[in-house]
């Protein structure tokens, strides 16, 4: 999955052929994608709206919802699915905070996971005997942190 600069669209290519995601509005911005069986889960910044968006499906047929629409959210994604439903890590911008979101039963629900210093930037999470684990830069520290992701 990549950002479409001069058109503003979100694209994945399979192979030779690329597809069309999302191009409603200047949307693609730091993707992030998992791919589980034959279904696609991407999740990528609105840039436009500022927002966190996800899409999830095949080509031509893609289900696209809104994760977080706080302002200056989407950036440093790190999209995983564990147990069967999708979870994404991203930096939001307006307190420089590390936020966690999970889709269940068809809505997100997000809650702020890192909160001290400028959290949230160059996010991985790794899944290690059945826990997930995020890391990230600490700009204020300058340093790696830490969490466990549940």
């Amino acid at each position: 999955a990549d950002h479409d600069a001069a058109n503003g669209d979100l694209k994945l290519a399979i192979g030779d052929t690329v597809h069309v995601v999302d191009d409603s509005g200047d949307v693609g911005k730091l993707p992030d994608l998992a791919v589980v069986g034959d279904t696609v889960h991407i999740v990528y910044q609105d840039a436009g709206l500022q927002q966190l968006k996800y899409a999830t499906g095949a080509p031509g047929a893609w289900d696209i919802s809104v994760v977080d629409t706080a302002p200056y959210t989407g950036a440093d994604t790190a999209l995983y699915v564990e147990a069967g439903a999708p979870k994404v890590v991203y930096f939001q911008g307006r307190e420089n905070d590390m936020k966690h979101a999970t889709l269940a039963d068809g809505a997100w629900s997000s809650r702020m996971l890192l909160t001290e210093g400028a959290v949230g930037f160059h996010n991985e999470v790794i899944q290690l005997d059945g826990q997930s684990y995020v890391g990230c830069y600490d700009y204020t520290s300058r340093s790696v942190r830490f969490a466990k992701l549940d």
